[in-house]
């Protein structure tokens, strides 16, 4: 009986084990024109709003890189699939701006600050990561925060 009552126990232990959850590890990356140029606009309006700097991250700029070419092929510009995105990037937190027909960092910034949805999503302090990407005229913007941060 009393072997009986030790396997139960052994049984019982193993099947009450919590899973190991694999956190999706966020991967530094490093800018270059538009791409250096946005984010220290970003940042900078960052700054002066006590917020901390975001991180260029790979798979964000991946993400971003996708979109960015999907709408200048199709000439269709919105955040359809917004949620695909966001299971893809692995984030706990995810935003996203996109803008068409502004030339440099600095009309994309400007144009950002005279719209509160864009602006709230790049101004919110939950997020701790970037990705950016343009093509032609067309500019994408990932936010996240991930649980590894």
């Amino acid at each position: 009986m009393k072997n009986i009552l030790i396997a139960v126990l052994v049984i019982f232990a193993i099947s009450c084990e919590a899973p190991q959850l694999e956190y999706y590890v966020p991967v530094e990356i490093t800018y270059a024109g538009y791409q250096l140029e946005m984010k220290h606009e970003i940042n900078a309006d960052r700054i002066t709003h006590g917020l901390d700097v975001l991180i260029a991250e790979n798979k964000l700029t991946e993400i971003c890189r996708d979109y960015a070419i999907t709408m200048d092929d199709t000439r269709v510009y919105n955040h359809r699939f917004f949620l695909d995105r966001w299971v893809e990037s692995e984030a706990e937190h995810f935003g996203e701006v996109i803008a068409i027909n502004y030339l440099t960092a600095q009309s994309n910034m400007a144009a950002f600050k005279n719209s509160a949805p864009h602006i709230n999503v790049l101004r919110n302090p939950i997020y701790k990561r970037i990705g950016i990407y343009r093509i032609n005229n067309c500019v994408v913007i990932e936010l996240a925060s991930y649980y590894t941060n």
